[in-house]
């Protein structure tokens, strides 16, 4: 009897340093049954629920939230991984009670039957909400970027040394003729004057392998109307490998 009692002590005691390892992660790991309703919750989830794990088991996300809409779209996720039997991962999103803030979660769904033959779901959930704001944020300042450069008088060119290739604005394709293309940089090449390719070689070269600013003039046709014109070219290298080699250069022609 003693040995028993040793034995369920023992089990008892990895099953708390299981669950505060469980605890000490700072991201949602639940498990729910087909119903939607927690059967299990880290510390992680019931901070933002502003509530205690013991008091989530049996409930729902609406509980504690209030959005019956939201946790209907919960429930659902949860009955469509147990009907396929597969993982999935899911984009959602969670609200802090205590703030109120909306977070984003990445979140990784797995079907599982639990000692009692019931179907769960384990929830393990990434918050990516810093991670969407940025890409929000950066698309944002890349469509402001696009719209300056739109409407700039100088054309714009942004090559990347390494894949080869090179971004324009729209007033480059006004000021050259060359329509952007995967294949623009090349025939824009051809578009420069016999006389004066070796000119914009040398100088091209001269940038990249001693950083030399890229600056001059050269005569080239415009292959959309075969109008000749003089073009002033300028460039510089704006960042290097830890080797010293170019990465990404960038300029703009009158």
């Amino acid at each position: 009897m003693k040995e028993i009692r040793e034995e369920l002590k023992e089990e008892k005691a990895k099953n708390r340093f299981l669950l505060d390892i469980i605890n000490a992660i700072p991201e949602p790991i639940i498990a729910k049954d087909r119903y939607g309703k927690f059967t299990f919750s880290n510390k992680a989830l019931a901070d933002l629920y502003n509530t205690v794990p013991e008091k989530m088991i049996g409930k729902d996300d609406s509980n504690f939230t209030g959005n019956t809409e939201q946790t209907k779209l919960f429930t659902e996720s949860v009955q469509a991984i147990i009907k396929s039997k597969k993982s999935q991962i899911i984009y959602e999103n969670a609200t802090d009670i205590k703030t109120g803030i909306t977070h984003s979660f990445r979140s990784l769904k797995t079907p599982f039957m639990n000692s009692k033959g019931e179907d769960n779901v384990v929830i393990i959930a990434t918050n990516i909400t810093e991670i969407i704001a940025l890409k929000n944020q950066a698309e944002k300042n890349e469509k402001r970027l696009t719209g300056v450069l739109d409407v700039s008088c100088e054309g714009m060119w942004d090559w990347n040394t390494q894949t080869n290739d090179v971004f324009h604005n729209k007033r480059w394709e006004i000021i050259t003729g060359v329509v952007d293309s995967q294949n623009s940089f090349e025939e824009y090449q051809r578009c420069i004057f016999e006389d004066d390719k070796t000119h914009v070689n040398k100088a091209l070269k001269r940038l990249l392998e001693e950083n030399i600013p890229y600056s001059l003039e050269y005569r080239m046709v415009r292959p959309i109307d075969n109008k000749k014109i003089w073009v002033w070219d300028r460039g510089v290298v704006l960042e290097h490998n830890e080797q010293g080699e170019p990465l990404w250069v960038v300029g703009i022609i009158q």
